[in-house]
C-alpha cells in the first residue's frame, strides 16, 4: 500500500444518451479535479483546519446504506478493495474545511513556499506543549500544499479512498 490518499470530484467519465437513443461513454465533467497526498498530510491538514474552526460533519461511506445518511465522523481513506468502498466528503462539508484553511494562510506569513511565522488560533496556549504540538504540525506543512488543497475542496462534495 502506498499511504496515498486520493480524492476525486466529479466523475471522469459520463454517460451520455444521444437522440436517438444510443448510449456514449462521454468526456470528464466539467469540473472534474483529482488530488492526493500522502495519509499523514490529509490527516494534518484536517486537523489544522480544525484548529481554525472547522468542525467536521461527517463522511459517508459507499457501503451499507440504502437512504445515505452523513453521520460517520471517521475520515479514514477506504480502499477500493474489490468492494468499491469509498467515502464522501459532502459539499458544505468540504467548503468550511477550505474556509478554515483560509484563515490560517491569511494570518501567517510564508516564502518560498515555507512559513516564516506560525499564525497560532486563540484557543491554544502560548508557550505550552500544545503549542508546541501545533507548531510542529505546521512545520510540516508547505503552504503550496495547502493552497492546492483549498482549491480541490472549494469544488465541492468528493470522494476518497486509499490510492492502492
Amino acid at each position: 500500500m502506498a499511504f496515498t490518499v486520493k480524492m476525486i470530484h466529479g466523475r471522469h467519465t459520463r454517460l451520455e444518451v444521444f437522440n436517438d437513443g444510443h448510449l456514449k461513454l462521454g468526456g470528464k465533467d466539467e469540473d472534474f479535479a483529482l488530488f492526493s497526498c500522502g495519509g499523514i498530510r490529509w490527516d494534518q491538514m484536517r486537523l489544522l483546519g480544525q484548529y481554525w474552526g472547522w468542525i467536521p460533519k461527517g463522511c459517508m461511506s459507499s457501503l451499507g446504506n440504502d437512504e445515505p445518511r452523513y453521520d460517520r465522523l471517521d475520515y479514514s481513506p477506504s480502499s477500493w478493495n474489490g468492494e468499491n468502498e469509498y467515502k464522501t466528503v459532502a459539499a458544505e462539508d468540504a467548503s468550511a474545511l477550505g474556509k478554515a484553511l483560509e484563515l490560517f494562510l491569511e494570518h501567517s506569513i510564508y516564502l518560498n513556499d515555507e512559513f516564516s511565522k506560525i499564525s497560532c488560533p486563540a484557543s491554544i496556549e502560548k508557550g505550552g506543549l500544545a503549542m508546541a504540538k501545533y507548531e510542529l504540525l505546521v512545520k510540516e506543512l508547505s503552504p503550496g500544499l495547502i493552497k492546492k488543497f483549498i482549491e480541490f475542496v472549494f469544488k465541492g462534495e468528493f470522494i476518497f479512498v486509499w490510492d492502492d
